[in-house]
């Protein structure tokens, strides 16, 4: 059983090398894995980690959180001569499509807590340590992005979504929260925008993002090689974030003035939807909500539909995120303070106190879509259950990410 990061850095690595120049990072116990689930190559000053596991929507696990922080500490340091750093996905279809909370859940449901929530610690740690970095961090969102996705992204500089890229949080539905420090963003999105796509799970695609906030720029996916291919003309300036931004404008603008009408804006605009969903997901309760969709009348389709996201989740799941939500925005909550927190309520999830390992069952184990919540309605959950949520079940839970680059292999989170 694993419960400490000491036992997660711990891990023996070894380097291996693959086509195109790319290199291996990957526990010594794995290395002979055929397969490799993380790219990374430096070339011309830019490093460049691939996630390569595209039969799974290049979805997290454990090894290739733990093969991402190894890469990130060591390109970290002023030797490594990395400038920036590029972050992608195999396959063309997906970025990435969240951690494999199957496995996690399979895990839960074999009563092992420990093997569990070392996957989340490594996870968050990596959300972490991206988030601390100095040299620019550029990821393109060019397919399904969705949790654990967001996670390896939103807290780097850039985030460049194309024409291919959907995103979501639809971690309520599997009986979870939207974690990964994400409550750093969403409460600060336009017009209770975060609530609606936390409590829902609701899609956002291509352009959206960058309408949203949740995107630094829009690129179609056919102008991306000019990103990698400019960045390695730069030179030094090619660690300046401004330099870099510059860059990322420079090819967006190029590619709008050339791109037919369709490009960025077959998604349509949000900005029709602000003034409703600010309406009805500005309110203190799930509930309250819920009865504001019900007497909306504006866009009666669109209300109709977002209830029914809303009433396809946990009910638990959805208060204890709307209570995260609000804390978050009153606490003014960096990404940092909230992967510490996310730590804490993954626990409390992971030991049965909410409704994961029923979720999971009922959405991609079994598949029935029948899940039995612990609680029949957002009326139900009593507000005091919630308020526990957000205290340590264990002292193991309480983990510290504020300097997560410079964790030494021997550390401990907190006890």
């Amino acid at each position: 059983m694993i419960r400490r990061f000491a036992a997660l850095s711990a891990i023996p690595a070894v380097k291996t090398t693959c086509k195109a120049g790319f290199s291996l990072l990957r526990p010594a116990h794995t290395a002979a894995m055929v397969e490799p689930l993380v790219l990374s190559r430096v070339e011309n000053g830019i490093g460049e980690i691939v996630l390569n596991r595209p039969r799974a929507l290049n979805s997290l696990n454990l090894e290739m959180v733990t093969s991402m922080y190894e890469v990130y500490r060591a390109w970290s340091d002023s030797s490594s001569g990395v400038r920036a750093i590029l972050l992608t996905g195999a396959g063309g279809k997906a970025f990435c499509a969240g951690g494999d909370v199957k496995q996690v859940a399979l895990q839960v449901l074999d009563n092992q807590y420990d093997a569990a929530m070392a996957f989340f610690k490594q996870e968050y740690l990596t959300d972490a340590a991206i988030s601390q970095l100095q040299r620019p961090h550029i990821s393109l969102l060019d397919g399904i992005t969705m949790g654990g996705g967001a996670g390896v992204s939103m807290h780097g500089h850039f985030r460049v979504a194309t024409e291919k890229t959907v995103f979501a949080m639809p971690e309520c539905a599997i009986g979870l929260f939207p974690d990964v420090g994400m409550m750093a963003h969403l409460p600060h999105l336009p017009g209770e925008l975060g609530a609606y796509l936390a409590l829902t799970g609701a899609r956002l695609a291509g352009s959206q993002l960058k309408e949203a906030g949740l995107a630094t720029h829009f690129i179609p996916s056919s102008h991306l090689s000019q990103i990698k291919q400019q960045l390695q003309q730069a030179g030094n300036a090619a660690a300046d974030l401004a330099h870099v931004n510059n860059i990322l404008c420079d090819i967006e603008t190029s590619a709008a003035a050339g791109a037919s009408a369709s490009h960025g804006s077959s998604n349509g605009t949000l900005s029709s939807k602000v003034p409703v969903i600010a309406r009805c997901f500005g309110h203190r309760s799930v509930e309250d909500i819920a009865q504001a969709l019900e007497r909306e009348s504006a866009d009666k389709e669109w209300c109709k539909e977002a209830l029914q996201q809303l009433q396809r989740g946990s009910p638990l799941s959805a208060a204890v995120t709307l209570a995260y939500y609000h804390r978050s925005r009153k606490h003014k909550m960096s990404p940092v303070d909230c992967l510490e927190q996310d730590a804490i309520l993954c626990g409390h999830f992971m030991s049965g106190d909410g409704d994961f390992a029923e979720g999971v069952r009922a959405r991609l184990i079994d598949k029935d879509d029948k899940p039995k919540w612990k609680h029949n309605s957002h009326s139900q959950v009593p507000p005091d259950i919630v308020e526990r949520f957000f205290q340590p079940k264990h002292p193991t839970d309480v983990v510290q990410l504020h300097n997560a680059l410079n964790r030494q292999h021997n550390s401990q989170p907190a006890a």
